[in-house]
């Protein structure tokens, strides 16, 4: 798939799969990404938006990092206080991987990392 950087360019990225969460009886998907390395090495990562996005947390929004476990059942917990902003909230040198609009949880995620300037 095609998502964009935030500087425009487009990126290939792999949607490795999803993840079903209820969240006070509101359900929703949220994407895993893979991205492959030089060296070969798998990341997964989830990147989203949600209610909180460009005013109280990064107007891009933010991501998790994501390790995939042995687990027969695929139950995974993902905790929300680790999320944290790109690198391109912090110095317009760097581009980020913009989630996607597939990528927005329809409620406010208040814990992780949050708004580091205007």
């Amino acid at each position: 798939m095609v998502i964009f950087g935030t500087k425009g360019e487009e990126r290939s990225s792999v949607r490795y799969g999803y993840l079903k969460l209820n969240y006070k009886g509101t359900k929703f998907n949220l994407n895993v990404y893979e991205t492959i390395y030089q060296d070969s090495l798998k990341y997964y990562s989830i990147w989203f938006t949600d209610k909180t996005t460009n005013d109280e947390t990064y107007g891009v929004g933010r991501y998790i990092n994501f390790e995939l476990n042995d687990d027969p059942e695929h139950i995974y917990s993902v905790d929300f206080n680790t999320a944290f902003n790109p690198y391109c909230a912090y110095s317009s040198t760097y581009s980020c991987a913009i989630p996607t609009k597939e990528d927005h949880i329809a409620v406010a995620i208040k814990a992780g990392e949050k708004k580091f300037h205007d």
